[in-house]
Order: structure tokens, then sequence, then C-alpha cells
């Protein structure tokens, strides 16, 4: 468990960088063919999800 509590924004930030990291390394790992294109596209949009879910409690929470 964290010792802090974190800010959406700040969430928001860590999974917008993990989903940059992830276009990287999936595209990597589909060229190696350790990945499929389904599973890193699956994998991609998972994360681009909670993006979207996180998103909307980050804006309102600049505006407090």
């Amino acid at each position: 468990m964290a010792d802090r509590i974190y800010t959406y924004n700040e969430k928001l930030l860590c999974v917008e960088r993990e989903i940059k990291m992830r276009e990287r390394v999936y595209k990597r790992r589909v060229t190696m063919g350790t990945m499929s294109k389904h599973q890193a596209e699956f994998e991609i949009n998972l994360m681009k999800a909670i993006a979207e879910d996180i998103r909307p409690c980050a804006e309102e929470e600049r505006l407090i």
C-alpha cells in the first residue's frame, strides 16, 4: 500500500506515460513475435480506457 495519497492528475500522468511505453515496447514485441498484435492492442486499449476513466476526476480536481 502506498504511504501517500496520489492525486488523480498524478495518476493520469502515470497512466499516459504507461501507454506511451506500452506502444513502444509492444510494437517491438509484436515484430519479434513474442506478443500477438491482438494482445498488444487489447493491453494498450485497456490502459487508454483507464485513462479515460481517470480524466474527468483529474479535470474536476484541477478546478478545486
